[in-house]
């Protein structure tokens, strides 16, 4: 998942707007500065790097309603990669009204929607490196979902093709080499307030076949908030009938917490797999909130995954427009 402490998300969609009333553009975006370093410690070899890290992400919104009043809107989001003369398009559609909220583009599909992640950031996702909540939703690259809320319940349903081939809607080829049916998932998500404290629990599973093997994943996640603590956990379970699929039979176990102080943000988190081997992840941040959209974010994670230890860490300045 992108970083959560500077990626700006939205629900989007595109219609003729036109035809529409109250349709409106908006603009945002975030930018990073800092520097990031990683350690390998492998027997075969150590490797160790430190790089300056900069980032600029742009969305553009779109919004607006039909007479009759359906809801719709689009966004397009720019970020920068690479040397910095390429860009990463990501977009989304959506269209909402009472039947619910029809969603398409990348976007997380009905699984990855309804599951919370531990928690997660720094610069360059330096505390971002748990593996859970992936649920197969990167194997299809463009993705269809369906939303439905009734009071503090949202039911989804998505669909993610096996013949779409990235960065583009023409079919005849495919996302990925190891799928071979298409990617389906369901998820039910809840969220209340009792009191002084939160409640979300989320559940879901999805399903494919990988190399012509049947495949799934399920599992749940909880979130506890009281005050200035909040407190995620998410368990999850892989189930594939071939091991020389990409995605072998596993489990994930992840918690974490945070705890907010006036300008101040503290998290730390532990998640466990064993993924054809062992693997622990240790993953924490601080951020300092200076107000107007600025932020200093320091961030580390440490994994452990057969006997090769990556230790990450980044330091810097965080901006949101």
């Amino acid at each position: 998942m992108k970083n959560v402490l500077f990626a700006t998300t939205a629900l989007v969609g595109f219609a003729g707007v036109a035809f529409a009333q109250d349709a409106g553009v908006s603009l945002s975006g975030s930018a990073e500065m800092g520097i990031t370093y990683e350690n390998i410690d492998d027997p075969a070899g150590d490797s160790e790097t430190a790089v300056f890290h900069n980032d600029i992400d742009v969305t553009f919104t779109l919004s607006g309603a039909t007479d009759n009043g359906l809801t719709f809107g689009a966004t397009i989001d720019l970020d920068e990669v690479g040397d910095g003369d390429n860009l990463d398009f990501e977009n989304s559609v959506f269209v909402s009204g009472a039947f619910g909220t029809l969603s398409m583009g990348d976007i997380d599909g009905a699984y990855d929607r309804a599951l919370s992640n531990i928690h997660a950031g720094g610069l360059s996702d330096e505390a971002d490196v748990a593996s859970g909540t992936t649920g197969f939703d990167g194997l299809a690259p463009e993705i269809l979902r369906y939303d439905y809320a009734f009071g503090p319940v949202v039911l989804s349903a998505s669909l993610g093709l096996e013949d779409q081939m990235p960065l583009n809607d023409e079919a005849g080829g495919s996302s990925n080499g190891d799928l071979t049916d298409n990617v389906y998932g369901l998820g039910i998500a809840y969220g209340g307030d009792f009191g002084a404290a939160t409640l979300d629990l989320g559940a879901g599973i999805q399903y494919t076949e990988l190399m012509g093997e049947e495949a799934y994943v399920y599992g749940g996640s909880a979130t506890v908030g009281f005050g200035s603590f909040e407190v995620i956990g998410v368990v999850e379970v892989f189930d594939t009938d071939s091991a020389s699929a990409s995605a072998t039979d596993g489990e994930s176990y992840g918690i974490s917490g945070a705890y907010n102080t006036g300008p101040w943000e503290f998290a730390l988190g532990y998640e466990f797999s064993d993924f054809g081997m062992d693997r622990d992840v240790v993953q924490g941040y601080v951020t300092y909130d200076l107000g107007g959209g600025a932020e200093i974010v320091s961030a580390a994670s440490w994994v452990d995954s057969g006997g090769v230890e990556t230790t990450r860490a980044g330091f810097g300045l965080g901006f949101s427009f």
